[in-house]
This record gives structure tokens, sequence and C-alpha cells, in this order.
């Protein structure tokens, strides 16, 4: 049973929102949005320091899963750049973002969720996540100015209107590529150094009115910044695994239901194979471990998890993303599978899998 010490990971393109007066306006001009902010987080934790979280409320035996309590900012705040056309020089030089003027460019994102990369010609504007300080129940959760080891978590919104015209701006839909610092009582301070992406695809204000969720491919690692010997732990090794994360952004005590019905409803991001042996029930993203070729025949080798059923495709051009299905594959018990593809004559051939 999931309880009020969460940390949600969340399904990708997933979000709740409710409507605002001012959908259907236009983005304003570059300045900061300063509002209130909920958050709730779920990881799964390492074993080797499960017996570190055993008295933490949020800690479930049987799940080996911890939730965070509902954490609580009064003061988040979103910078934002004045509004351009996707695809212009300022989205490709960088616009500069809130009263801070950090400039943000679209090499400044390291993941983008799919869908959030608008044609050329859609209103956009950059974003800069500046402040965030949640807390409760003895936890915290840091990012921008307030983790200053950490780097810049940067994003960008745009219209979901194709017509170009600003007083279409809103409804708009938006991502941040987080930062984070998390203080656990007794464990110290973890860092993540893959970007835990926060998306919402219906904002309709800014500030939005909106619980942002977690749009990664996969679980997030979370790694101790300092040694623990207390613990056992090296600075750099794995603490646990974000599977769900939500940030109900002007939202206060009143939306609580609300907020903790819509992010404990949320799917976990899937682990890799390696770490599905953590808790149970996890789900596992499936990887290909090698490729081996000889006159025309390839031959896969993969890990996903147990008795599981996966799809194998194939391309031999991958600008133009023209994917066939080249057949199934059976995970034996321990997550293996293997197959041979061909023959072939492409002089380059790609490979990916999914799961059916």
């Amino acid at each position: 049973m999931k309880r009020n010490f969460g940390f949600s990971t969340a399904v990708l393109l997933a979000c709740a929102c409710w409507p605002a007066s001012r959908a259907h306006a236009q983005f304003p001009p570059l300045g900061d949005d300063r509002t209130n902010s909920l958050g709730q987080f779920e990881f799964v934790v390492n074993p080797a320091f499960q017996a570190a979280v055993t008295n933490f409320p949020g800690w479930n035996s049987t799940t080996s899963r911890l939730w965070s309590p509902v954490l609580f900012d009064s003061s988040t705040t979103m910078g934002r750049s004045s509004p351009f056309l996707s695809g212009s020089a300022t989205d490709k030089a960088g616009a500069p973002v809130g009263t801070a003027g950090t400039v943000v460019a679209d090499a400044s994102f390291q993941l983008v969720p799919r869908g959030f990369r608008p044609p050329a010609g859609t209103r956009e504007v950059h974003t800069e996540l500046r402040a965030l300080d949640l807390s409760g129940g003895g936890l915290a959760v840091r990012a921008g100015t307030n983790a200053p080891n950490q780097r810049k978590s940067v994003g960008s919104a745009n219209s979901l209107s194709g017509s170009g015209l600003p007083a279409n701006d809103f409804p708009a839909q938006g991502f941040f590529d987080v930062f984070i610092e998390l203080d656990l009582p007794g464990l110290g301070t973890l860092s993540n150094s893959t970007p835990l992406v926060l998306l919402s695809s219906n904002l309709t204000a800014f500030p939005p009115r909106a619980i942002y969720v977690a749009g990664n491919a996969s679980a997030v690692a979370l790694l101790f910044e300092t040694n623990n010997p207390s613990v056992g732990a090296n600075a750099g090794d794995i603490f646990g695994f974000l599977l769900v994360a939500g940030q109900g952004v002007s939202m206060d005590s009143n939306d609580l239901p609300t907020f903790q019905t819509n992010v404990q409803s949320q799917a976990e991001l899937p682990v890799l194979p390696q770490y599905q042996t953590w808790a149970p029930g996890l789900s596992v993203i499936p990887v290909i471990t090698s490729i081996n070729t000889s006159f025309g025949y390839s031959t896969i080798q993969g890990q996903g998890a147990a008795r599981q059923v996966y799809v194998l495709e194939t391309t031999t051009n991958l600008t133009a993303g023209n994917w066939a299905q080249a057949g199934s594959v059976l995970a034996n018990t321990s997550g293996n599978f293997g197959t041979t593809f061909g023959p072939s004559s492409a002089r380059y051939m790609f490979f990916r899998v999914r799961s059916q």
C-alpha cells in the first residue's frame, strides 16, 4: 500500500493539470515565476544500504521500496525567456532566461523527452528551475541555486498550437532536466549525474498549476556525494534509483489529496537488467549486450526480464528511422536472450529491442 511517505517516478509523457484562467493567452516576456511546490518520490534501494533505511517511515520491507513524505517549498523559482520561434537563431544560439540571465540553448539540454521537440516555427520559451528547496519529515530535495554543486536545471516550454500566433501560446507543454541534491537522515547527501526529466503536457499559464512527472526512459540513479563509513558507502556508490517523481507546481496543503493520488498512480520507471534483483516486481528495460556478424548473418545477445518476450527491430538508416520488425525472442529464466538475423547484403545494419 502506498502511503504519504512517497516520492513517485512517473510514466513517460504523463501529467495532471487543471485549467487556468489564462488558457489561450500568450507567453509573457522574460521574467521569473515564484510559487509554491509539493514534491513526492519513490526509490528502490541498493540491498547494500537497505539496513540503513529500515527505520524510515516510508520503508516497505516487503517491496524493498522507499517513499518520501510529501515535501513542500514555499518559494520555488522558475525563470523563462522571452518567446521565440523553434528552429530560429535564438533557439540555437541560446536565449537569456529569467532575471539571472542564464543563457539556455537547445544544446543545453542533456535529455529531451519524446514529443518535446516542436516543429520549426512553433512558439517557444526556454526555462530554468532556478531555485527549489523541498523539505519535510527530515528529508530535503534541492535544485538550482539551492544545490550549488549540481548543474543548472534548464528546460523548455512550447505552444501546442501550430499557428505561430501569440494569442494561441497556451495550452503548452514543458520539461526540465533537473539535477538534485537529496538529504536523507543518517545517510548524507545524494545526487544524480543523469538528469531527472520532469514534464507536463498541458500548461495553461506561467507559473503553471500542474503536476510535473518523470519522463525518463529508465530509472535515475542516486549517488553518494561523499564517503559515509557508517553505512559502508563510498562517494559515487549508487544508493538507489528514483522510480517515481512528482512535483506539484502552484500547489499547497489544500491540494494534498489530488497531488498524492496522481503521483502514487504513476507507473514506475524501468531499471536496467543488472538491477532487477534489488526488489520484487521491478519493470526492466531490455538491452542488447553484443552483436556478432559473419557472412551476412548477425547474432544478437541481450538481457531483460525472465521469461519476457521481446521484439527485435532493424534498420539500415538511422536518420530515416524506418525500423522494421525482424522477429521476437523469449528471454530465459535468467533474463538472457539471443537470436540470429539474416542473411543481409546491407553494408550497415542497426538493431534495437523493445518489450512486446
